[in-house]
């Protein structure tokens, strides 16, 4: 809501602009306000990325890792102070071109294209903190992971469905169905159990709850575990 408003206002502000344009005053308080507040936001943007390349996978951009990232206030201040930045630079090359040219329309246009960033951003965050919200799934990787791990503990067969939610940024229910081996006694059961759980975790840091249901695993030629 925060940003959509912003969007409106600024948008809003510009249609006005464009209709009733007014000479710039002062433009060296407006290079001064933008300049301190890129410096402001430069800092805050630096330590969103410090957060997101402690769990940045290899290889994988900033964007992508904010979209990935399941803590929603690194992804809330990355997002944010990408969009200030870009959203200064837009507004200090929208009052420079109407100094330089006498336009004030570089003005109005600058807060509008200031206005449709704010909206992006608006629907990115809706977006990413939706998913959250209603119990986003672990990833294909971490899916991936978990299988491995728990097909190479000893004593198992074959493993099925595999369910997993996300309770928080570092914590992940996982639901999965197991066909363990014949030979495998009730009383060696729960070592067995207590082992999966193990090396899932060793692979995949964030499993907080682990249920397992022994059952049958009916397998298809696509997944032989």
């Amino acid at each position: 809501m925060l940003f959509f408003v912003g969007a409106v206002v600024s948008v809003y502000e510009g249609i006005h602009k464009l209709q009733d344009p007014h000479p710039i005053e002062r433009p060296w308080l407006i290079y001064a306000i933008l300049g301190v507040a890129a410096l402001i936001e430069s800092v805050a943007l630096c330590f969103a990325i410090k957060e997101l390349n402690q769990t940045r996978r290899p290889g994988t951009g900033l964007l992508k890792a904010a979209q990935e990232t399941k803590d929603t206030s690194v992804a809330v201040v990355f997002f944010e102070d990408t969009a200030a930045l870009l959203g200064l630079s837009i507004a200090f090359a929208g009052v420079m071109l109407a100094q330089l040219t006498g336009e004030m329309l570089f003005d109005g246009v600058a807060s509008i294209l200031i206005g449709v960033l704010l909206a992006v951003v608006a629907f990115l965050l809706a977006h990413e903190t939706k998913e959250l919200l209603i119990g986003e799934a672990a990833s294909p990787e971490n899916v991936a992971a978990i299988r491995k791990a728990a097909a190479e503990t000893r004593g198992v067969k074959a493993v099925g469905n595999i369910l997993t939610m996300h309770l928080g940024p570092r914590r992940i229910l996982i639901n999965m169905n197991v066909d363990f081996e014949d030979r495998i006694r009730a009383d060696e059961l729960e070592g067995v159990v207590d082992e999966m759980e193990a090396n899932i975790r060793k692979v995949v840091p964030a499993a907080d709850k682990i249920f397992i249901e022994a059952d049958d695993v009916k397998l298809t030629p696509s997944r032989r575990t």
